[in-house]
This record gives structure tokens, sequence and C-alpha cells, in this order.
């Protein structure tokens, strides 16, 4: 699972299994990054849309489904773990935060440590997430939910 770029410059989204590349496109996107997956298969996605914004999106291997947090005007899904719990990073106007999507509910967090920048980055199995924010310098952050 990963990105390549065409000879257009535009990026697409890919998986790998059992040698065999497959593409991965959502319908109308005018980029799209694979970013992560779990042992189901399940694979996140986030993607640019023709107003420039992006949003999120779950595949299942035939179907892509939209996930973006609710009131974020760009969602970015970086992970997922082997209960479909999803981790993000997203912004508004105030600014760029992390949110957890977790049993279809999405908590939103910003760390308190953060001045207007939390990133969601990764998930394992065990409810944990890590990623970073911005206070003086970029630093990295481990919360479990």
């Amino acid at each position: 699972m990963g990105v390549f770029v065409d000879a257009k410059s535009l990026s697409h989204g890919f998986a790998l299994k059992s040698g065999k590349y497959t593409t991965l496109n959502v319908p109308k996107a005018v980029i799209t990054e694979a970013a992560g997956i779990n042992n189901q298969g399940t694979i996140v996605l986030y993607w640019e849309n023709s107003n420039h914004a992006f949003e999120s999106s779950l595949y299942n291997g035939s179907t892509y489904t939209t996930i973006d947090v609710p009131g974020a005007t760009n969602t970015q899904a970086w992970d997922i773990d082997n209960n479909g719990d999803v981790v993000y990073q997203w912004s508004d106007a105030k600014g760029t935060h992390g949110a957890l999507r977790q049993q279809g509910k999405y908590y939103k967090f910003d760390d308190p440590h953060g001045v207007g920048a939390t990133y969601g980055f990764g998930i394992n199995d065990h409810s944990q997430i890590v990623g970073s924010y911005v206070a003086s310098g970029f630093r990295g952050f481990e919360s479990t939910y």
C-alpha cells in the first residue's frame, strides 16, 4: 500500500498483494494517496477533491466510503487498526487537529502542548495513537484513548 506519481505528476494510491498491484483512485478525486491498511485489507486513503480540499475514504476492496471528520475543511486519514478505528489530522479555521473514528463515532483532540497544530499519524490495536504537535518546535506525542 502506498502512493505513486504518474507521468502527469498526479498521485495515485496502490495496493500490492501476492505480487499484484492494484491502482486506487477515489472516484472524482484529483489525487489519491493510500495511507494505512489493517489485517483485514481495509485501506484508508486521503484525496483531493475538485475544490482542492482533502477528504478521506475507506476502501474495502470494492467500495470507497467517505469518512470525513465532521466540521472539517480538510480531512486526512492516516492509519487504521484491526478494529477499524481510524486516526486523522484535520483542519478548520482554528488550525490543524487530531481525530479518532471509533465504531463510527468521532473524537477530536488537540495536544495540550500544541499551538494550533496537532497531527494524528498512527494507531495500534491497543488504541494508542502516535503523532506530532507544534509548539516552539516540531515534537511527537503518544496518547491512549
